[in-house]
């Protein structure tokens, strides 16, 4: 099991991994549709924590080495609606940019 980006890095290095794609695909959700205002300061740390410093922190760990090998494909998926919403409107822009 590869614990941390430290960790997984040696994993990468180590075996001497080809990596030529990289899916992003980590997530941690709101826990319901609401405001920015509303919810708790916590609440977002932990969004902000896994959805932009851990996707950054990944891509750090592997893109060298793609480039390095002119191979290089990295895919972010973000995150969309996940649980029912009570507005769509609070995801209407959000989805529209993601199109």
């Amino acid at each position: 099991m590869v614990i941390g980006v430290k960790g997984m890095q040696k994993v990468i290095y180590g075996e001497q991994l080809d990596m030529g794609i990289l899916v992003n695909n980590g997530r941690v959700a709101y826990p319901a549709a609401m405001f920015f205002h509303v919810f708790e300061e916590e609440v977002w740390k932990n969004v902000m924590k896994v959805n932009v410093i851990g996707t950054g922190l990944v891509t750090r760990v592997v893109i060298g080495g793609m480039v390095d090998r002119k191979r290089c494909v990295i895919v972010n998926i973000g995150l969309g609606p996940t649980i029912d919403v009570p507005s769509p409107l609070f995801y209407a822009i959000y989805d529209a940019i993601k199109a």
